[in-house]
């Protein structure tokens, strides 16, 4: 195999793995491939589109994680059962091509037999099941005896799937550090299913020795390489911190969050044929940049452009993260749909003064409801409820950026952690729930409520009776025997006929404020005064209740509001000029 730079060899084609000695070690079970999984295989390497001669595209594999051994001999951590697929089918090429041999051995540490039987492997026979491994190795033979057969013309398709697996199909090649343990690398990937991320592959994709050539001496290779990772740890160390995580993305899934960073950059390099929905498309990206160009200078030219590009939307996040309205405008954007990769271009090349406008017009289709009539015209039942909650956020937010004083910051992680979303400020249900044990303990919760209401309350008379005349009711029909679901539904709906100047249900926004999942389990359907209750006691031992959510039930909004233990049809009204107001001033 011709001589390759340490960056060239991150990607191999099958060809490349010429003379290499794959050990699969014992701490690893036998082959166990699915037909369905020999299938999809077969399928994305045939149907690959390679492009013309000038293109040479290539499809790629998983990574191949190994851990070198000697100097053609490795020990595979992730990527058997890819490798001994291959294997079988180069078996298939064979047989019509006598040029055509595996490139690579694989060798068996503890399971001899199984080396010997993959060697000697027939390309036609019965299914053998002497042993487990035997099964599966004859059931994948199977298999593409089978999809070979499916094709139009079967010895074509066997030498297009030989040259596109030779030349156009390339492992990621990873090969472990030498300080790290082989087995605890493998049940991370395999048991744990924590898959090799693009930033690993990247770190040894920028770490390599080729890429600082032109450095004088290995002492200065060295400190550039030191220099580079202590830079990239401290990033990751920073973008692990969930209160500055949580404003640039919502996003969970990433284990390694420079990743963030890479994402951002490797659009901007893909070549077109590129696909854009590989799990390794950032990877791909710089590697096949990298390599493309012509000498090694260059590439180490491009290697320290990539970094400075990195630390400089890592800067970008931190100057964002300590200035307060960029801070709540951007996590407010993160939280709404907006992702970061659209944020950065929007403010690319803005003077700083101006950035905060340009953020607010990303923020745009939010302005109507400055307008009071649009607002008034939001309700919960409109399918609209990601509006509600991103409109309610954002009034929160705006509340934050329009003050005079900008010591508080909305914490977007307790934020995302907690679930909050859109929920009634007093709650009446429309109708009973599904079951009658349900059914039943909600109307004693809706007689206590209505009681306990009378009690506290300094209502007129005329509502004081009908707090009390409702409860009576409610007292006689669970006093009565043998009522089924439909005798209670039918009751509640005379009920709320009888007595609708207190059993109505409002689904308009002048009802509805963010509160977390777990009140909202608790306390779903119930009155304005049993949820103040639970929002005071969490506000007083100091868990997070967004501003606005926190001024609604402690009754900010309306300064003459004399009766605390009911949510009013003026205090609605208040609530919904302020949430007007306030967008007017933020969008102004």
């Amino acid at each position: 195999m011709a001589q390759q730079n340490e960056s060239d060899k991150l990607c191999r084609t099958v060809s490349e793995l010429s003379g290499i000695t794959f050990v699969i070690p014992a701490y690893q079970r036998g082959y166990r491939w699915t037909s369905q999984e020999v299938r999809d295989l077969l399928d994305d390497i045939y149907n690959f589109d390679i492009g013309s001669q000038k293109d040479h595209l290539f499809y790629y594999l998983q990574p191949l994680v190994v851990r070198k051994i000697d100097e053609n001999k490795f020990e595979v951590v992730d990527g058997q059962q890819r490798l001994t697929t291959i294997f079988i089918i180069i078996k298939f090429a064979a047989e019509e091509m006598r040029s055509a041999k595996c490139p690579y051995c694989l060798e068996y540490s503890t399971r001899k037999g199984s080396q010997q039987y993959l060697d000697n492997l027939p390309v036609s026979d019965e299914i053998d099941d002497q042993n487990i491994d035997y099964y599966h190795i004859t059931k994948a033979r199977e298999t593409i005896q089978l999809w070979l057969n499916e094709q139009a013309d079967k010895a074509r398709a066997i030498l297009n799937l030989y040259d596109r697996m030779m030349v156009h199909t390339r492992f990621i090649w990873y090969e472990l550090p030498d300080d790290v343990d082989p087995k605890i690398e493998f049940r991370k990937l395999n048991v744990g299913k924590i898959r090799l991320t693009n930033a690993e592959l990247i770190k040894a994709l920028l770490l390599s020795k080729d890429n600082f050539k032109n450095e004088p001496h290995a002492l200065l290779i060295n400190k550039r390489q030191d220099e580079i990772s202590i830079a990239w740890d401290g990033i990751e160390q920073h973008l692990q911190k969930p209160e500055f995580w949580s404003f640039i993305s919502k996003d969970t899934r990433y284990t390694t969050r420079i990743d963030i960073i890479f994402n951002i950059l490797a659009h901007k390099y893909a070549p077109p044929t590129l696909n854009k929905e590989d799990d390794h498309f950032a990877f791909l990206s710089l590697y096949l940049t990298i390599n493309a160009k012509s000498n090694q200078a260059k590439k180490a030219e491009f290697v320290e452009e990539i970094w400075r590009k990195v630390e400089a939307i890592y800067d970008r996040f931190c100057d964002w993260y300590n200035d307060p309205d960029k801070y709540h405008i951007i996590g407010y954007l993160t939280h709404s749909g907006v992702s970061v990769d659209r944020i950065l271009p929007a403010v690319e090349n803005v003077p700083n003064s101006q950035v905060v406008t340009k953020l607010k017009k990303l923020a745009d289709e939010m302005k109507q409801y400055s307008d009071i009539q649009v607002l008034t015209d939001l309700d919960y039942e409109s399918n609209k409820r990601e509006l509600l909650r991103k409109l309610l956020l954002l009034f929160n937010i705006a509340t934050l950026v329009c003050k005079s004083e900008k010591q508080d910051r909305f914490p977007f992680d307790l934020y995302a952690e907690h679930g909050w979303d859109i929920e009634h400020i007093h709650a009446i249900k429309d109708k009973l729930p599904g079951t009658y044990k349900d059914a039943i303990d909600y109307l004693e919760a809706l007689k206590e409520e209505f009681e306990q209401q009378l009690e506290a309350s300094d209502d007129d008379d005329e509502r004081k009776k009908q707090y009390a005349d409702a409860a009576n009711s409610i007292s006689d029909f669970l006093s009565k025997a043998n009522t089924t679901q439909k005798d209670a539904e039918d009751f509640y709906t005379d009920l709320g006929s009888n007595y609708s100047q207190i059993i109505q249900e409002d689904n308009n926004i002048g009802n509805l404020a963010l509160l977390d999942s777990q009140t909202n389990r608790e306390y779903k359907n119930v009155s304005f005064r049993q949820k103040r209750s639970e929002i005071i006691a969490k506000d007083s031992e100091g868990r997070f209740i967004p501003l606005c959510t926190r001024n609604v039930f402690l009754k900010y909004y309306s300064p003459d509001a004399k009766r605390l233990t009911r949510w009013e049809e003026s205090e609605r009204e208040d609530y919904k000029s302020q949430i007007a107001k306030t967008l007017q001033e933020f969008f102004s």
